[in-house]
């Protein structure tokens, strides 16, 4: 039996926690997806600095090429994708998180090429 009132709870769906495989501090620039046939999606992700307390961003929409432009900093992530409504034929294959490591004191050895060999400088 359905109830008498519609949830006003919108349709979320969140990742575990992801670290990217490095313990260092990363900051998300963007999140992107190939969600179809859904109504106002947005996308937004919880941060951890220390894996104890978590923090949330703001909802950003995400745009009609599957990209949300989020900026935020942390050691771990979640990532969430919101709808207005979902359909049976709603579709979703993937999230993508583009990132960039902002704190380098964990790496030790050879980071990149030198410039010269990317095409940069004399």
């Amino acid at each position: 039996m359905l109830p008498d009132t519609v949830d006003d709870t919108l349709p979320l769906i969140t990742t575990e926690p992801i670290d990217m495989g490095y313990a260092g501090q990363k900051t998300i620039s963007s999140i992107e997806t190939d969600a179809s046939i859904v109504d106002e999606p947005e996308a937004g992700v919880d941060y951890t600095y220390d894996n104890n307390v978590w923090a949330s961003s703001v909802f950003k929409p995400i745009n009609n090429q599957g990209v949300s432009a989020l900026a935020v900093s942390g050691n771990a992530f979640r990532f969430s994708l919101r709808f207005a409504e979902i359909y049976e034929t709603t579709r979703i294959s993937y999230i993508k998180a583009r990132f960039k490591m902002t704190d380098l004191r964990g790496l030790r050895g050879v980071y990149a090429p030198p410039t010269n060999f990317r095409g940069q400088g004399a």
